[in-house]
């Protein structure tokens, strides 16, 4: 907000170290007036704040200002339980849960409210004590419902967290994603609640196996988990499927019946991480996309591009089976390298990997990903091929038009880039009437950039000319 002289002046009256109780009141009736958060941050600081002042302060709406009366050293546990107990703004609470350095009381009070929202934010808050988080996760994970994001949320949400934070949640989830996405956050010896925990929903009729989601989650818990737990999901399976409940389910559900208690794929894909044989590491990416599932190929691939033993020839070979967060850190490995940077560019462009090699804060960068190899040296190869279409539609064609114009053919320059292509052509051509009309006459066959086209109608124009 705009601070007018009004508020200068109210903040100088209460500026001493123990201003006089009209002072206080004058600069709390202005602040109240005029929402001077300022002033009102000022107040709560004093140490000799009027009390009926404070009182009228802890009644206010703004989150900031509550954060500040909720953290003075003075403030009563009582107090603080008396004042939100019965706050029923949401908005407000979860601003406040989200504020760092509050007392430990406090967030015990916003945990123990049970409100999905509030509790997600406090585990977001590292500034919250594991007590708090430990209530938090328990009403956090029942608004999380089974969906086909649920898992991914549930993951990031529950990254990190202390393990009895993660075990709360684990027996209060309500969805099988859920537990896919918290069972390998516990350990070991847990694993046996969170298949209980599965099974219970599933049987309860609180959780379907013909969902696919579903399906999938029951997959990965069973990936996950030991022996004794895996046993405990076979029998669970063959339950539901004498009772006819898995005629829409998965068939890789029905399969987990006879799968081995250690997977091979499995295997093979958590030995690629430490390998340092690179004809090792292709043997066990061939076992993984032989038998494995999409997901635990793009596993497999990830680990190889963390793995500095792994050949980029390969990864580059097997790039479409990777995921658009694995792609730029391939991308970004193979920096230096112009003829694996032509290959990827060359089976297709994807805006996030064309705008991470050529493009850095809105302009465009001499070197691929900021110290790679020539930004235009890269530009004129890859634009031998048919990729300079896909480029005009990334950002690298608003950002840096011309430095595209220079390589892309001239139909791609002329249909997409259109604007700075006849700013071009005007520029180069001018009043040449001669070179315009050899412009004219060569475009319908001229399949190279649209430079080489002026540059070859000019030269034209001038042999005619020195005839």
């Amino acid at each position: 907000m705009s601070y007018t002289n009004a508020s200068t002046l109210y903040q100088t009256l209460i500026s001493s170290a123990e201003p006089s109780v009209e002072n206080q009141l004058r600069a709390f009736e202005y602040a109240a007036r005029s929402k001077d958060t300022p002033i009102l941050l000022r107040l709560l600081a004093l140490p000799n704040l009027e009390s009926d002042i404070e009182e009228k302060i802890s009644k206010r709406s703004e989150a900031e200002i509550l954060a500040a009366w909720a953290s003075k050293s003075t403030r009563t546990t009582e107090e603080l339980i008396t004042r939100f107990k019965n706050e029923s703004r949401a908005t407000l609470l979860t601003q406040l849960a989200d504020k760092a350095n509050l007392p430990t009381e406090l967030y015990l009070t916003f945990a123990k409210m049970g409100k999905p929202t509030i509790s997600t934010t406090l585990l977001k808050n590292a500034s919250v004590p594991k007590e708090a988080k430990i209530i938090a996760a328990k009403s956090a994970i029942s608004g999380m419902k089974g969906s086909s994001t649920t898992q991914s949320k549930v993951s990031a949400l529950f990254t990190g967290q202390d393990s009895e934070v993660v075990s709360a949640a684990l027996v209060h989830t309500n969805s099988l994603p859920a537990i896919a996405a918290l069972v390998d956050k516990v350990p070991t010896e847990q694993y046996l609640n969170a298949v209980n925990q599965l099974v219970k929903l599933v049987e309860q009729g609180r959780e379907y196996l013909g969902e696919w989601y579903n399906s999938n989650a029951l997959t990965s818990v069973f990936k996950t988990v030991d022996a004794p737990a895996k046993q405990v999901l076979r029998e669970l399976i063959k339950r539901e499927d004498a009772k006819g409940s898995l005629k829409y389910a998965s068939s890789s559900v029905k399969n987990l019946i006879n799968a081995p208690d250690i997977d091979p794929i499995d295997t093979a894909i958590s030995l690629i991480a430490g390998e340092t044989d690179m004809n090792e590491i292709s043997a066990l990416l061939k076992i993984v996309q032989g038998g494995g599932s999409r997901y635990q190929i793009k596993n497999a691939l990830q680990l190889m591009i963390a793995n500095e033993n792994s050949s980029n020839q390969v990864l580059v070979d097997n790039v479409r089976e990777l995921d658009y967060n694995s792609t730029p850190l391939l991308v970004t490995r193979i920096k230096g390298d112009m003829e694996l940077l032509k290959q990827i560019f060359s089976g297709y462009v994807d805006s996030t990997i064309s705008d991470l090699v050529f493009i850095k804060n809105n302009t465009f960068q001499p070197n691929a990903c900021g110290d790679g190899v020539d930004t235009r040296e890269l530009l004129s190869e890859i634009c031998k091929g048919n990729v300079p279409n896909m480029l005009s539609k990334t950002k690298l064609a608003r950002i840096a038009p011309k430095e595209l114009i220079m390589y892309a053919d001239v139909r791609t320059s002329l249909e997409n880039l259109s604007l700075t292509a006849a700013e071009y052509i005007n520029e180069n051509l001018g009043s040449d009437d001669n070179a315009w009309k050899y412009f004219e006459n060569l475009l319908p066959d001229w399949s190279n950039s649209l430079p080489a086209l002026i540059e070859t109608s000019k030269s034209f124009a001038a042999e005619e000319v020195n005839k």
